[in-house]
């Protein structure tokens, strides 16, 4: 008959994988875990993305999902993410394995020792993004966090007395923190 009541037949899949330190390849023990699908729709519009579920990580930095797997146009990542962490995306495929870098707290202290008057300046481009500071009394401490184990551009302007000074510098960033200071 055309019609019937038999329910067609699924086709289950599992992913697993494990969540590491990406340095110290240590497991990480509760690490968010979210699975993802995505459907392609054309090549002139983003997918479609569905979320699915999430696990954590255990003692191991194992996870695991089951779902059902369906063909082209869908396909299927995770999202891993734990605090301390910069998170990682990842197509979703049998025995993963993320490394998830550390972040590095990227500190700097800056201190206008020698002022001149309230038109000096400071500004600031780090790994953090762009910052700046206008008066006499800067005493100020910038926070971010970086990828660690990298070196980055610095580059800071001061003015005094209407002349612009530039000066540049790389820092390295290590684990677990770096604090720079500038005074000027």
């Amino acid at each position: 008959s055309l019609f019937s009541c038999q329910k067609q037949e699924e086709n289950p899949s599992t992913v697993f994988g494990y969540a590491f330190d990406k340095f110290t390849q240590e497991p990480i023990l509760g690490a968010e875990v979210h699975l993802f699908q995505s459907e392609f729709t054309s090549f002139f519009s983003p997918d479609r993305i569905t979320f699915l579920e999430t696990t954590l990580s255990d003692k191991d930095g194992f996870f695991e999902f089951q779902f059902e797997e369906l063909d082209f146009p869908f396909s299927h990542f995770v999202y891993v993410e734990e605090h301390g962490f910069f998170p990682e995306q990842k197509d979703a495929e049998k025995n993963m394995e993320i490394l998830l870098e550390p972040q590095v707290e990227l500190r700097v202290k800056l201190k206008n020792i020698t002022p001149y008057d309230n038109n000096d300046s400071i500004a600031i481009s780090v790994a953090c993004g762009y910052e700046a500071f206008i008066g006499q009394n800067i005493d100020t401490l910038i926070s971010c966090f970086a990828r660690p184990e990298r070196r980055s551009a610095l580059t800071y302007w001061v003015t005094k007395n209407d002349i612009k000074t530039e000066f540049k510098d790389s820092i390295f960033t290590a684990i677990p923190s770096i604090q720079i200071d500038i005074n000027y």
